[in-house]
């Protein structure tokens, strides 16, 4: 396992932990205050496991071209180069796409509504939080090519040519 395959490996467990496991653990309490991990029928269950696992892989594999590029995963910083080929050829976020994914999975499979908050959460930082704030350090770093690039290739719905 080379190291690109490593850093989005561990990404795609950090994220997990946190959207499928953390956030559930602490926003998943019935009225005694207690875990409430009470699943929907299997045809939820199912479709869970989809988001997770499609998720996942939205994440990892756009994150091995990143780390292959030099890009540091864990954080925001721009890598030595704008990548535009591959997942990004298609669409400039599939990695918040995947982490929205993962964050949905285990509010489709619990019964408990809260257990929606996660999702909600990971919206907001998705969109405002690393989103914009990737945006302006993007643009700061790579410019003209930047520019060009967002206007030719879509945020989140992937064109297909």
């Amino acid at each position: 396992m080379d190291r690109a395959d490593r850093a989005a490996f561990a990404h795609v467990a950090f994220l997990v932990g946190v959207w499928a496991g953390l956030a559930p653990g602490v926003l998943v309490r019935n009225s005694a205050g207690q875990l409430d991990l009470t699943f929907r029928n299997p045809l939820y269950l199912t479709l869970a496991v989809i988001l997770l696992v499609g998720g996942s892989a939205l994440v990892y594999y756009p994150g091995r071209e990143l780390a292959a590029a030099g890009a540091h995963l864990f954080t925001m910083k721009p890598g030595p180069r704008l990548v535009t080929d591959g997942w990004y050829g298609r669409i400039r976020k599939p990695q918040d796409i995947g982490t929205l994914m993962i964050a949905v999975a285990p509010a489709v499979a619990l019964v408990e509504p809260t257990a929606w908050v996660g999702p909600l959460i990971a919206a907001v930082y998705v969109l405002l939080g690393t989103g914009l704030y990737e945006d302006r350090l993007l643009l700061e770093t790579f410019g003209d090519e930047f520019r060009q690039y967002r206007r030719s290739v879509p945020r989140f719905v992937p064109r297909f040519r």
